[in-house]
């Protein structure tokens, strides 16, 4: 997991190119699940005199069955925003699993 830190350009992307992973439409090719950590950006500085916020753009499709991101803010604050195959998934089982890990979290 670390050689990734060595390899920071190589996008999820471009490592399926160049695997040349037959494609199969019926799952997601790789991985199900994806999890990501976004860098933590203050904007307060870079628009003086303006508020500014980080928001997120609503998504109407996923590469993968489940994927959680997790944002930053600046109040110390991480803000998840999970998306899912609602096909595979419903909406009380997701909520299930985050309820189940911000208790694992707190403790």
């Amino acid at each position: 997991m670390l050689d990734a830190l060595d390899h920071p350009g190589l996008t999820y992307g471009s490592l399926l190119r160049q695997l040349q992973i037959p494609r199969d439409p019926s799952r997601p090719t790789l991985v199900a699940a994806m999890f990501n950590l976004d860098a933590a950006l203050d904007l307060s500085d870079r628009f003086a005199g303006l508020q500014a916020r980080l928001d997120s753009v609503p998504r109407s499709h996923e590469n993968y069955e489940l994927f959680a991101n997790l944002v930053p803010l600046t109040d110390g604050t991480l803000r998840v925003e999970m998306q899912y195959a609602s096909a595979l998934l419903d909406e009380a089982t997701v909520e299930h699993w985050l309820a189940s890990w911000e208790q694992m979290l707190d403790e």
